[in-house]
């Protein structure tokens, strides 16, 4: 039986990953499928997989033979993570397995990997397939002169499914918007220096709710909790009698309970989203939902996507680039 492997970011709390994972599974999925996981609990909310490893020697104790590996987004275009992630893709292509990189975000990290560990540069260069999810990750990569040219994958996740079980703990005939919001230092440092900006776009949709769209609480980076800077954008502006679901900002509850499906059908029932978070604006292009892309001057992530997905923005969307004082 064809076994196939994912590896990426996944289990650790963002659920933009787990949609990651998901799009990759439905295309590459074996007769049994395996997939690194830092929590087994929110990472089988995007598929049912025989095997959930988080140690790469589990994985390889258990299958001497890998039909395919899959490097399929979540938190990989960086280091150490894309080093890793190509390292265990390197052990499974030992094993036999085809490798499938699939819609990976790269950031700013030179060429000096492939001088540092030139074994890993085969990873790639003999891959049966290769994308990346916008633009500037392929410039990136071609920059790094090792002939690699990856095709471009549009984020494919935007087509994620809904899922509607939420619906229940919505009020009836109300109109809502949603507001999601990390907790990076790098933001609120220029947010508190826009506070009258930012209630001036909230204004606009004064008759409206307000849903927490918490889609990131990651297990290992405090700055990545949606459901602490939900609070405080909420508390800075005085908006808290407007809050539905509050549940959303509550850990277990959204363990437990929600997965990217979730985030895009609450996300489908707003008039608008105001958005720090990349993926969030992602199934509000998938959903035809309008944003607003909120997020320091200098980081390029929203803008990506805006650029990449120009064709497909919902109308009425805009960026919302916040600068210091």
């Amino acid at each position: 039986m064809a076994i196939s492997v994912f590896l990426g970011g996944f289990g650790f709390g963002n659920l933009g990953d787990e949609a990651c994972l998901a799009t990759a599974y439905d295309l590459y999925k074996g007769e049994i499928n395996c997939t690194f996981t830092h929590d087994q609990v929110i990472t089988s909310k995007v598929a049912k997989f025989d095997f959930y490893f988080s140690d790469l020697r589990a994985l390889l104790d258990r299958y001497p033979r890998i039909d395919r590996v899959v490097i399929a987004g979540g938190g990989v275009g960086f280091m150490p993570s894309f080093r890793d992630n190509l390292d265990w893709a390197l052990h499974c292509k030992q094993r036999g397995a085809e490798v499938i990189v699939h819609n990976i975000g790269i950031g700013k990290i030179g060429p000096d990997w492939a001088i540092n560990w030139p074994y890993l540069v085969p990873v790639l260069s003999e891959a049966k397939e290769f994308s990346v999810r916008d633009y500037r990750s392929k410039a990136e990569v071609e920059s790094w002169g090792l002939a690699l040219h990856p095709e471009v994958s549009f984020y494919p996740e935007r087509n994620h499914p809904t899922n509607d079980k939420l619906r229940d703990l919505l009020p009836a005939d109300a109109k809502f918007i949603g507001i999601s919001i990390n907790n990076r230092p790098e933001l609120w440092r220029v947010l508190h220096d826009n506070v009258d900006s930012m209630r001036n776009v909230v204004a606009r949709f004064d008759d409206c709710l307000i849903i927490p769209i918490v889609s990131t609480i990651h297990s290992l980076d405090q700055a990545e909790h949606d459901n602490v800077g939900f609070e405080k954008f909420i508390d800075l502006l005085g908006l808290g009698n407007r809050v539905v679901l509050r549940q959303l900002c509550d850990y277990e509850f959204w363990r437990n309970n929600v997965g990217p499906a979730d985030i895009k059908f609450l996300i489908s029932c707003c008039q608008l989203l105001i958005s720090a978070r990349k993926h969030n604006i992602i199934h509000a292009i998938g959903a035809g939902v309008p944003f607003v892309g909120v997020f320091e001057f200098d980081n390029d992530s929203i803008p990506r996507v805006y650029q990449t997905l120009y064709p497909v923005v919902p109308s009425g969307s805009s960026l919302f680039p916040i600068y210091p004082l």
